[in-house]
């Protein structure tokens, strides 16, 4: 669950460099220092993303599952840097840098998530974890939508080619279908937790934003964008209100990371002290068990010893 807790910010901040990656493909200079600061912040949690993946080894009593899923995970940090060059150097087109950066480092970081538990019997914890997880696959599929939005409104003119198109209303149905899977799993004020904190203006303007997009900037819409639209579209509203709203995500996603964090460690204090009331009783029986052959015995010689002596005299 300290892995997990450290995998929660690597997540987030690769979503930021995925998404300013797939950005830059329509202008790199507009997006070029959000992008290094994104990759900055990407380096700082992967260096302890690192660190902790190395503990996580079968020798330490790790399952063999969590063992293979933190050796992926360093895979795709150590790929990072390649990644990054190849997404500068050769051009890569905006779908292979969304397909690499979401299947390598991404879902591979997420997928840690489902291992968190497995064989612990806390229904809490377990209830957390599977509602984790589908939060995460949320959040990633608005980040996919801040990709998309944000390549769309940053081409000259502004539009959404027919791939992005489809991309941003199959990421919208992605998340409709997480957002569905984590409150079936969620507790009803970790629901109210989501609902209360994931709104607000910028929530709302995000949504308008991609409402405006998907009508205005598709290959077959012959509107042109009024100032208002225009104003409402531009790539700093845009990156923005999608980048706020998705803060948002991350926060209920790191509090409930932080849940998690707590019932383990309610349930590693909970086995230390059935361990410990185990080995007391244990020791305490082993105590009675030497008395009880100690008071049999002396039972048994004290008979013989008088014996003897009666003998003897004889």
């Amino acid at each position: 669950t300290e892995f997990n807790n450290a995998l929660i910010t690597y997540i987030g901040a690769a979503e930021a460099e995925r998404d300013y990656s797939v950005a830059s493909t329509a202008n790199r200079t507009a997006f070029s220092a959000r992008l290094k600061a994104a990759q900055h912040a990407t380096d700082s949690a992967a260096t302890q993303v690192s660190a902790l993946a190395a503990g996580i080894t079968a020798g330490g009593g790790y399952q063999p599952d969590a063992v293979q899923a933190a050796q992926d995970i360093q895979v795709g940090v150590e790929t990072l840097p390649l990644l990054r060059d190849a997404v500068t150097e050769t051009q890569f087109p905006s779908s292979a840098i969304m397909q690499v950066y979401t299947v390598n480092i991404i879902q591979t970081a997420s997928a840690f998530t489902s291992v968190v538990g497995n064989e612990v019997t806390n229904t809490d914890l377990q209830r957390d974890v599977t509602a984790l997880s589908a939060l995460l696959q949320a959040q990633d599929a608005y980040s996919v939508q801040r990709a998309l939005m944000l390549r769309g409104v940053s081409s000259q003119p502004p539009s959404l080619q027919p791939d992005d198109y489809a991309s941003l209303q199959q990421a919208q149905q992605q998340q409709k279908a997480d957002l569905a899977n984590f409150k079936a799993a969620a507790s009803l004020a970790q629901q109210e937790n989501y609902d209360n904190t994931v709104t607000g203006p910028a929530v709302d303007g995000a949504a308008l934003q991609e409402s405006n997009a998907l009508a205005l900037l598709n290959s077959s819409a012959q509107h042109a964008l009024t100032p208002a639209n225009a104003r409402t579209l531009a790539p700093a509203n845009v990156d923005a209100d999608m980048s706020a709203t998705l803060g948002k995500v991350q926060q209920v996603s790191a509090e409930l990371a932080g849940n998690v964090c707590a019932l383990a460690d309610t349930s590693r204090n909970n086995a230390t002290r059935s361990l410990l009331i185990t080995s007391l009783v244990a020791l305490v029986l082993l105590i009675l068990a030497l008395l009880i052959s100690t008071l049999v015995a002396r039972s048994l010689t004290r008979p013989l010893r008088k014996l003897r002596a009666d003998a003897l005299d004889v």
